[in-house]
């Protein structure tokens, strides 16, 4: 009996690991069959989605546009005032302008910035469509309870070897938190994402609602409330536009201009 044991024990050992290593890949493939499946996913060429955007309390309307490839740019108006990050593929340069600073310019951003918004644009379809082609792996690391559903977890491995974790629901196969630490400004942080309200459009399931967090605080909340998917997007919408015209000088500093020119 013992000997049948231990044969039973190494057997089981043996198959659960082979199921394991494929499991991964099952596991992904079903998330992106049930979001609409890769062939539909991959004929996105663009996408606008419009919403709400919170940060502390303080709500904002938004809109997101996409374009392949992974062109990406958000607007966020506040107080009548536009604030705006964009990625633009073609020239690959990230921009953003943020008038709350007082300056209604354009300016490019940080590598690390520019690095997150190219990213956001890859995922904006599903952050594990095309996983393969990015030269990114993935491995599932178990099964957990989060708050009363059980969910796969699967670690994604990129090609920088920054590492994500998600966590899919074992039923629905739709991503309900992902896990990610990022470098910025020569800081480690830790990000979570919530993802939830789930809706079809045009043949596509999107979460509708994102909670982003740090360090388990709330940071910002995303709603959207439309989303159009392969309509009219310009191209222009991504490239960074020329720097603002300083206003012309006051009457008086004209005249003294004139005065020191000998004029």
């Amino acid at each position: 009996m013992k000997t049948l044991k231990v044969i039973l024990v190494a057997l089981f050992i043996a198959a659960f690991g082979g199921i394991k290593a494929q499991t991964a890949e099952e596991i992904v493939e079903k998330h992106v069959k049930a979001i609409g499946g890769r062939e539909k996913l991959n004929g996105v060429k663009t996408l606008k989605m419009t919403g709400k955007f919170s940060v502390q309390g303080m709500e904002m309307t938004t809109t997101v546009y996409f374009k392949r490839l992974n062109s990406i740019r958000q607007d966020i108006i506040f107080q009548n005032m536009t604030i705006t990050q964009a990625y633009d593929s073609k020239s690959k340069t990230g921009w953003k302008v943020q008038p709350m600073e007082g300056d209604k310019n354009a300016h490019k951003m940080e590598q690390e910035e520019m690095t997150s918004m190219e990213e956001e644009g890859e995922t904006l379809i599903g952050p594990l469509t095309n996983y393969k082609e990015k030269g990114q792996t993935i491995e599932f690391v178990g099964k957990e309870d989060m708050e009363g559903t059980e969910v796969f977890k699967i670690m994604l491995t990129k090609k920088n070897k920054d590492v994500s974790y998600f966590f899919i629901d074992a039923s629905t196969y739709m991503i309900l938190k992902e896990t990610s630490k990022m470098k910025f400004q020569d800081k480690e942080i830790e990000a979570e994402s919530y993802y939830s309200n789930y809706k079809l459009f045009d043949g596509i399931t999107l979460a509708t609602t994102e909670e982003d967090k740090q360090g388990g605080q709330l940071v910002t909340q995303t709603h959207m409330e439309a989303v159009e998917i392969n309509q009219p997007v310009e191209d222009a919408l991504f490239v960074m536009p020329p720097m603002v015209e300083v206003k012309d000088a006051k009457p008086e500093e004209k005249k003294e201009e004139k005065k020191g020119g000998g004029k």
